[in-house]
């Protein structure tokens, strides 16, 4: 497995930002990969809505 170098991981935040913002602009909360809320694994459908939650 390769390293990840610095200009790599800048390009990996700043593509997340963008998401973030325009997840956040659409009303909705900017979540990453792997992020839990509440003390629970997130499980995200994706709708024409959005994300949302699995029941």
């Amino acid at each position: 497995m390769g390293k990840v170098t610095p200009e790599a991981r800048a390009l990996v935040d700043a593509t997340w930002d963008a998401l973030d913002e325009g997840t956040r602009a659409g009303g909705g909360m900017a979540l990453r990969p792997g992020m839990i809320l509440a003390g629970e694994p997130m499980v995200n459908q994706a709708t024409s809505e959005g994300a949302v939650l699995d029941e």
